[in-house]
């Protein structure tokens, strides 16, 4: 009887325990979140808890307990991802607090793709795409830290094989087989100077190539169509590219091997006999190019008498120093060079004015080329110099604006009949004394008689 009693006190005490537990709101909403029963969860919060600041705290404070929890169990992987996320996705579709929830959900959600990309990463490294595997890796840190040295490994073993494989290529005389390589090379292991060194060297090998490609393909042009279709082509490759210079070499290369092998024909021409062959390719030549070189072998072949310009007589010198007032600002050989390194035998200038030579109707070419002398140096205050050339008080050429930038000009002029030759210098810039006409010198000025322009 005794021992019926006990029982039936201790069971009464259990259901007023029980009633209790079920009359505290927030045991209550502890236990829903344990038995995963989050709608009776919300509706106890949003009936019984959300409306005082103290039980919402500590609500708020039993959610994010719950949800750490079920995220360390899972960094435990006691928990698969799947397990985590149906506690965890059921929870964000609630209108309880989302913030420690969508913090966990996120966190898992990263190392889930962490312990994923390790996986991939291993399988990577296992069959040598590195480019694949370092990224991986890097992700996959988070999910264990002591892949950073397997990281590193492969970043190593990886460059190396880019650094041997660019090496290879260069020795192969194939280097765009790891431009490509090496560019992806530095989007994955990022700023590295060896690698940067190394396509920097590829990258120069490949334009030399294609360069010297180009040349060759424009001197196969020019044996088998001639120098317009060549000059053509080489325009085409100008109007592709910006690089102006690049072009303006490979032309001025051309037409130097062009202007080599017209004189080296007119000379055998010329060795057998045949002076009116080696004259008529000398004078095809000459429509295609001014050049120096084969205007004077063509004047030789002719028998043309050359007058240096420095050694005519001056019939009327109108320059003067514009310090003193005095004349004779002429020079004559002053200057062996021009800006652009060429060498000259002779030169002819004068700071300002003019000079007026007597020609007496006996010469009919006058050539040379205007250009501006080596050491020389053109500013804001001496800007350039333009040359005017004037025939019995024509003008019959003008080199406008020289300054250390222009271009050698040749120049073959008719004089033929012509009593006075005057030449004339202007200065612009911001210096008052405007005494810089040597900046427009004519070299290797001569006066030709025995020979009609071509």
């Amino acid at each position: 009887m005794k021992q019926t009693k006990r029982l039936i006190l201790i069971s009464l005490l259990l259901l007023l325990l029980a009633g209790a537990f079920l009359l505290d709101p927030l045991a209550r909403f502890a236990l829903t979140l344990q038995t995963k029963q989050f709608d009776h969860a919300e509706a106890v919060y949003l009936s019984r808890l959300c409306h005082s600041d103290q039980l919402r705290q500590e609500a708020d404070e039993k959610l994010q307990a719950y949800v750490e929890h079920k995220l360390a169990e899972y960094y435990e992987q006691r928990l698969t991802y799947d397990e985590v996320m149906g506690v965890l996705q059921p929870l964000s579709l609630t209108k309880l607090p989302q913030d420690d929830v969508e913090d966990c959900r996120q966190a898992a959600a990263e190392m889930e793709a962490a312990r994923t990309s390790l996986a991939q990463a291993n399988a990577c490294y296992a069959t040598g795409d590195y480019a694949e595997a370092i990224p991986l890796y890097r992700t996959a840190l988070i999910a264990d830290e002591s892949i950073q040295e397997q990281l590193i490994v492969a970043e190593i073993e990886y460059k190396n094989i880019l650094l041997t494989d660019a090496e290879a290529a260069m020795e192969a005389g194939t280097p765009t087989s790891s431009e490509a390589a090496l560019s992806k090379g530095l989007d994955v292991l990022g700023e590295d100077g060896d690698l940067a060194a190394a396509l920097n060297d590829v990258r120069r090998m490949a334009a030399e190539q294609t360069y010297n490609e180009q040349m060759e393909e424009a001197r196969r042009r020019l044996q088998a169509e001639g120098p317009e279709a060549a000059l053509r082509y080489v325009e085409d490759l100008r109007q592709q590219d910006e690089d102006a210079y690049a072009w303006e070499y490979l032309e001025q290369r051309l037409l130097h091997e062009y202007e080599t092998d017209i004189c080296a024909k007119a000379q055998a021409f010329q060795e057998a006999g045949d002076d009116d062959q080696a004259c008529a390719i000398l004078e095809e030549g000459l429509q295609w190019i001014d050049s120096i070189e084969m205007r004077t072998l063509l004047f030789e072949i002719r028998g043309v008498v050359h007058h240096p310009l420095g050694e005519l007589p001056v019939l009327q010198d109108e320059t003067a120093n514009a310090r003193t007032g005095e004349q004779s600002t002429i020079a004559r050989d002053r200057y062996a060079m021009d800006a652009s390194s060429n060498p000259y035998s002779h030169s002819f200038s004068a700071d300002m004015g003019a000079v007026c030579f007597s020609l007496q109707g006996v010469y009919d070419v006058f050539t040379g080329t205007v250009a501006f002398p080596k050491g020389e140096k053109s500013d804001l205050y001496r800007a350039s110099a333009t040359l005017q050339i004037i025939a019995d008080g024509q003008l019959i050429a003008e080199f406008k604006n020289i300054d250390i930038t222009s271009k050698p000009a040749p120049f073959s002029l008719p004089v033929d009949g012509v009593d006075e030759l005057a030449l004339s210098w202007i200065c612009d810039g911001a210096n008052g004394w405007r005494d810089w006409g040597r900046f427009a010198t004519i070299f290797d000025g001569e006066l030709l008689s025995g020979v009609k322009m071509p």
